[in-house]
């Protein structure tokens, strides 16, 4: 939706400045949406804690861990949530980044605790479970506002620039 609006949008002006202003509209509204969808991307970070497993949605990557392959719940030294698996591995959460305003609230050290509590409750076994699984970020907004960028990008070099 947003893309298709910032393409009218670009459209629109484009009609009210005139044919030469058509390409720099274009490169503009490329670079809104890239804000847009960087903007987006970070903001949709979050834990999820599922019936049988962890989930870590980070900007990019996708980690499922099942609550069995966890070994602990923790945080660094700059405010960063981490996921230790059995294995060894480190889940950063971009959600809780550390950010200058967690050093007054402490919001890691609480999604900290919370986190371990239920994952402590929803252990089935001493069992290995499923192995975790990495995949794809999949948000629409941010993937075709990414689309928009492409197709502003292309009208920008056909318009003449």
């Amino acid at each position: 939706m947003a893309t298709v609006a910032g393409l009218a949008f670009a459209y629109w002006a484009g009609s009210l400045l005139g044919n030469n202003f058509y390409a720099d509209v274009y490169l503009v509204m490329a670079a809104g949406m890239a804000f847009a969808t960087f903007g987006r991307r970070i903001m949709s970070s979050r834990v999820i804690l599922g019936k049988d497993f962890l989930s870590v949605v980070n900007p990019i990557l996708s980690y499922r861990v099942p609550y069995e392959r966890i070994a602990k719940i923790t945080r660094e030294s700059s405010g960063t949530l981490l996921v230790v698996t059995l294995e060894g591995k480190e889940i950063a959460s971009t959600g809780f980044g550390g950010s200058f305003l967690d050093y007054f609230v402490g919001s890691t050290d609480k999604a900290v605790h919370v986190i371990d509590q239920q994952v402590r409750k929803r252990r089935k076994s001493a069992g290995i479970g499923e192995v975790p699984t990495i995949r794809y970020s999949w948000d629409p907004v941010a993937d075709l506002s990414a689309l928009g960028i492409l197709v502003c990008l292309l009208l920008w070099v056909i318009t003449g620039r």
